[in-house]
């Protein structure tokens, strides 16, 4: 009985602790200024600390669901783990969807800005051929080529608040449970 109270004390304890920095990290991300599609890494700040914590449950999780696995007796405790397990996932995301939103209405802008730039050069570009001047046709067809280029560059920066390293490390986590039980599975045939 003192087990299951000091798990579930530990677990309050832990779910408080998600709740505020969920909480901290999205007020943070909303009122972020300047945030700029070219230079990435202030929006990825915290998705490491998230990442962090997001993994630590997993770890946790990933321990108790080999301890508990093959005891029927401990279905409370294979129950916090898999409530560990999305509570981790949940911790890393949660928490950055402010930065993905900003990221997006940032990108929808910076597109809105090529596409009317492109628009202006294509207005100059028709007015020039109804006049019959092909003199500087050149000159705006490499700018029509330049702000397609941005464009497409825009478009392809990724609004994810968070690089790919510390991706994979989170995904990693959650991969670790399966496979600390297939290892478990396959030992436990041989002892």
């Amino acid at each position: 009985m003192f087990i299951i109270m000091l798990s579930m004390g530990s677990f309050i304890a832990v779910l408080i602790f998600l709740i505020r920095q969920i909480g901290i990290i999205q007020a943070l991300h909303r009122n972020a200024a300047d945030v700029d599609l070219f230079d990435l890494e202030p929006t990825h700040a915290f998705s490491k600390l998230t990442a962090g914590t997001g993994i630590g449950l997993m770890l946790i999780a990933s321990f108790g669901v080999v301890q508990v696995w093959n005891n029927p007796a401990n279905t409370y405790f294979f129950i916090l783990d898999g409530v560990l397990m999305v509570l981790g996932i949940l911790a890393f995301y949660l928490p950055l969807r402010a930065m993905r939103q900003k990221l997006l209405g940032v990108q929808t802008e910076e597109l809105r800005k090529a596409n009317q730039r492109l628009k202006a050069v294509y207005a100059r570009l028709n007015a020039k051929v109804a006049k019959n001047e092909y003199s500087d046709l050149s000159g705006m067809n490499t700018a029509i080529g330049a702000l397609t280029r941005e464009r497409d560059e825009i478009a392809g920066i990724s609004t994810l608040p968070w690089d790919t390293s510390t991706f994979r490390s989170f995904v990693g986590s959650i991969l670790l449970p399966i496979f600390l039980f297939v290892v478990t599975q396959f030992l436990g045939r041989f002892f």
